[in-house]
C-alpha cells in the first residue's frame, strides 16, 4: 500500500523544527510523497525553516512545501490541503495528516501501513479512520476491543481528534464534508453516525 505524507504548519517554529527533526529520523522514505501545507505564516523563523535545505531537502525524505499567500485558519486550510491532495493523488493510497507539533516513531510509516493492511481485512472496507495518537483511554470503545479479538494493537474509539488523520484517499471527499461542518469534531460525528471505524494505536506512533 502507498502512502502520502502531509504535515501541517503555521507558526510555532519551536515546535515545527522538532516535528520536522523527527519526521527525518523516520522512514519517511517509504512514503511515494511528502508535503508541508502551511497556512500563511508570518512568523520569520518559521518561513527560514520551510525554506531551510536541512529540513525539506533531505535525500529521499524530499518534501514539496506548500506556502497560502494568507492565513485562511484551521477549517479552510484544511480543507484546501485535502483538495490539494485529491487532485495529486488518485490512485490507490493511504494519506497521513499531521500536526506541527508533534514527536514521530522511527517506525510509524511502516506501522501504518501494517495496522491499515490488516483493519482493511477485517472490515473489507476503505471508510476506516485511523489516528496512530493514543491521547488516552478514555474513549476506549470496551466492547467492540473484545469482540474483535483478532486486533492485538489497535482498538475502535467513539471519538478521535486531528493531530492525526490516516485514511484511504477515496475516503476523501467525505472526510473534507465532515470537517467543512465543525472541524474533526465533524468528522467524528460523521464516523460515528454512519458506523464507520474510527481505530486507534494501542501503542502511540507519535507524541503531542
Amino acid at each position: 500500500m502507498e502512502i502520502v505524507l502531509l504535515v501541517r504548519s503555521y507558526n510555532r517554529p519551536e515546535y515545527l523544527e522538532k516535528t520536522l527533526e523527527s519526521v527525518l529520523k523516520s522512514d519517511i522514505n517509504l512514503c511515494i510523497k511528502r508535503y508541508i501545507y502551511d497556512d500563511g505564516s508570518n512568523n520569520t523563523d518559521t518561513i527560514n525553516i520551510l525554506n531551510n535545505e536541512t529540513y525539506v531537502n533531505c535525500p529521499s525524505k524530499e518534501f514539496e512545501v506548500i506556502f497560502n499567500d494568507k492565513n485562511v485558519k484551521c477549517k479552510k486550510s484544511f480543507i484546501d490541503a485535502l483538495t490539494f491532495l485529491k487532485e495529486k493523488h488518485s490512485s490507490n493510497c493511504l494519506i497521513c495528516l499531521i500536526d506541527n507539533d508533534v514527536n514521530v516513531k522511527y517506525n510509524f510509516i511502516s506501522q501504518i501501513i501494517t495496522k491499515y493492511m490488516e483493519a482493511y481485512k477485517f472490515y473489507n472496507n476503505n471508510k476506516i479512520l485511523f489516528t496512530g495518537f493514543n491521547s488516552s483511554n478514555t474513549h476506549k470503545n470496551n466492547k467492540n476491543y473484545e469482540e474483535n479479538r483478532e486486533f492485538e494493537d489497535f482498538y475502535r474509539k467513539t471519538s478521535m481528534g486531528g493531530v492525526n488523520f490516516i485514511f484511504h484517499n477515496t475516503f476523501i471527499d467525505e472526510i473534507i464534508s465532515a470537517w467543512s461542518t465543525r472541524v474533526d469534531w465533524g468528522v467524528v460525528k460523521y464516523m460515528n453516525t454512519k458506523n464507520y471505524p474510527m481505530l486507534c494505536f494501542k501503542n502511540s506512533i507519535l507524541n503531542h
